[in-house]
């Protein structure tokens, strides 16, 4: 079911306008979509795809529920397309040894992440750190979020 769902998103998203997240499936018949765009994702799209999967699913709905919505903020980032709209912004990397680095994100490849940390002196603001992390060594990546 999951793969059946995955394929008709991927389809539909250019049609959209919209990037595939995550389908997750839980053990009580829950079908949770992420989905997002460059500019962010409203209720008219989500209502949109939730409309169009539930026509494309059929009778096959009548045992599950279906929620479509954002990744939301609390959300690690999963897929390219999330990674290069956040380019620029403040994130946490949480390493696969359990130690997290934060800065902001300066670059990312399929390969690699790269952030710049700041180091501050009492008298005046140090070079940047810029340090690249490869995503064998990453256990998830969330945006920072920030009430200043």
């Amino acid at each position: 079911m999951k793969a059946k769902i995955e394929a008709w998103l991927e389809n539909k998203s250019a049609e959209m306008g919209f990037f595939l997240v995550e389908v997750e499936i839980s053990k009580k018949n829950e079908i949770s979509v992420f989905i997002d765009t460059e500019q962010g994702i409203g209720i008219q799209e989500c209502t949109q795809v939730s409309r169009g999967l539930s026509e494309f699913l059929g009778d096959a709905m009548e045992k599950y529920s279906l929620e479509v919505s954002s990744p939301g903020l609390d959300r690690p980032l999963k897929v390219a397309a999330q990674f290069a709209k956040n380019l620029g912004k403040n994130i946490e990397i949480e390493l696969k040894d359990n130690s997290i680095v934060a800065g902001k994100m300066t670059a990312v490849t399929s390969k690699d992440i790269t952030i710049e940390e700041k180091t501050k002196s009492k008298k005046k603001e140090v070079e940047p750190i810029f340090k690249t992390f490869s995503f064998s060594e990453v256990k998830e990546v969330k945006v920072s979020i920030s009430f200043k």
